[in-house]
């Protein structure tokens, strides 16, 4: 299954009049940035990767890309269903298949008379294995409280680049690139919730990979609904620990020492016993089953 289809279009830079395009599907907006065309190298910089190799010249012409993910608004206008599992107009389409993606780009292409594809690796940046666009809170106005909290200093000291980089954004919105997947894998079972977004980037960074944002791409991270208590806040302290003892590039052995050492004093702090229990994971080794 795919979780978000990204569309460019080819060879209409040089007829375009505007930085941007736009036009619609049966009421469904469809919005495209221009990409300026360039020579890059492309291939694993650090040479560790024996899939990227070797590095090469690469010359793309101008081209599109949408602004963001395609939604479920403009599939449903091309499909005349709409089968994601987390609905909302303008929420990326997913839980969709390679096949029903051609299927929509023939549909699409058909309707419009334009040429969408799906973006070439080329296209991509190869530093980066893992893109993610701005992501806005429900009111699709305002950006998201944790990825202000966690981005927005990263954007605006880099307000003129077209990728920025950043040392964390939520996985909501991502866009992993072939290589990373093949190289990195997908998610670690061992975090079942919160914290596989943290371990990722850093299994990511420990293979060469960057992490970054798409200014000029927005999609809606709507969770103002979610609950939040007290319990759930002190998961998310004690799930940190094992974030940092997962990271690839720790020292372990400090790390072992010294985050249960960080979780008996949350513990003491807050006097709650749920960090004494992730003590348990570091100090205690699983049974074997019989």
């Amino acid at each position: 299954m795919s979780s978000a289809v990204a569309l460019c279009m080819t060879m209409l830079a040089a007829n375009a009049q505007a930085q941007n395009l736009r036009t619609t599907v049966n009421g469904a907006p469809i919005e495209m940035i221009e990409v300026k065309g360039g020579t890059f190298m492309m291939g694993d910089q650090t040479r560790q990767n024996k899939d990227a190799l070797p590095l090469h010249r690469v010359t793309l012409s101008s081209y599109y890309v949408g602004r963001t993910e395609v939604t479920q608004k403009l599939w449903t206008a091309v499909m005349g269903y709409n089968d994601s599992n987390f609905k909302g107009d303008y929420r990326p389409v997913e839980n969709i298949d390679y096949e029903e993606i051609q299927t929509f780009l023939k549909k699409l292409n058909k309707a419009t008379g334009i040429n969408f594809r799906l973006l070439t690796e080329a296209m991509e940046d190869g530093r980066y294995g893992i893109l993610s666009p701005v992501q806005l809170d429900g009111s699709g106005k305002k950006m998201d409280r944790q990825f202000a909290k966690r981005c927005k200093s990263y954007l605006r000291k880099q307000k003129d680049e077209k990728i920025v980089e950043v040392p964390f954004v939520m996985a909501s919105h991502w866009m992993i690139s072939r290589g990373c997947l093949q190289k990195v894998g997908g998610f670690s079972p061992a975090f079942i919730m919160y914290g596989e977004d943290d371990n990722y980037i850093d299994r990511a960074r420990w293979n060469g990979y960057l992490c970054g944002v798409v200014p000029a791409a927005s999609a809606v991270h709507d969770r103002a609904d979610r609950p939040s208590n007290k319990d759930q806040r002190m998961f998310l302290k004690c799930n940190a620990s094992i974030v940092h003892v997962s990271n690839p590039a720790g020292w372990e052995l400090l790390r072992l020492i010294g985050e249960p050492l960080r979780l008996a004093a949350i513990g003491c702090i807050h006097f709650d016993g749920t960090p004494f229990k992730f003590i348990g994971a570091f100090l205690i080794p699983e049974k074997k089953k019989k």
